[in-house]
């Protein structure tokens, strides 16, 4: 008896220092190029089906791209040299992403989310069910709209996107005024968020 007693003792001691299993949060739908993922574990390469799971930093090398779809239907591309963390936050009702640097283009199903952020280094990008891109770097943040409408959100301010309509914000500012992006810069953020 004191034998098992001391053996459930150690288990439950295991149990309560054992750290919180991540939850999965989605799935590998297509890669190109090299792509890695970042855990406490270790990093390793990315394939096809493989299981997103919260607080996982995903990371594209040049040239590559990587699709994932969330539980609930949303679905990010992740275009070439970027970085992106699925917060431990995300579950079936994933409600914002990391974009640590780089570009993501996000497309949401047309009900069933509740609603959605991509969070880059200087806005926030937030919608309920529309395709916008996000690229960010250390100082600014670009928001595009490709459908719907995108509200963001800089320091001390805010706009609303319309279909074509982009902003660029930079660290410690609000958005500049929606604009219409002109052909080449549509087509290059596009082309860098889709697969050939």
């Amino acid at each position: 008896m004191r034998h098992c007693l001391r053996a459930l003792s150690f288990i439950l001691v295991t149990m309560v220092a054992m750290p919180a299993l991540a939850a999965e949060a989605g799935h590998v739908l297509r890669l190109v190029g090299d792509v890695v993922i970042e855990r406490a574990s270790g990093t390793t390469s990315l394939g096809v089906g493989q299981p997103i799971a919260t607080g996982d930093r995903i990371k594209t090398g040049e040239d590559a791209r990587v699709e994932i779809e969330l539980e609930g239907g949303v679905r990010l591309v992740l275009g070439p040299d970027s970085r992106l963390v699925v917060p431990e936050q995300a579950s079936r009702t994933i409600s914002v992403v990391d974009l640590l640097m780089g570009i993501v283009r996000a497309t949401l199903p047309d009900e069933g989310v509740g609603g959605f952020m991509v969070r880059g280094r200087t806005a926030v990008a937030s919608v309920r069910s529309t395709e916008w891109i996000v690229e960010t770097d250390d100082t600014s943040t670009a928001v595009f709209s490709i459908s719907g409408e995108v509200q963001v959100i800089g320091t001390g301010g805010s706009v609303i996107l319309l279909p074509g309509q982009g902003t660029d914000v930079d660290a410690g500012s609000a958005p500049t005024e929606p604009k219409e992006w002109g052909a080449e810069r549509r087509s290059d953020v596009v082309f860098r968020t889709q697969f050939p």
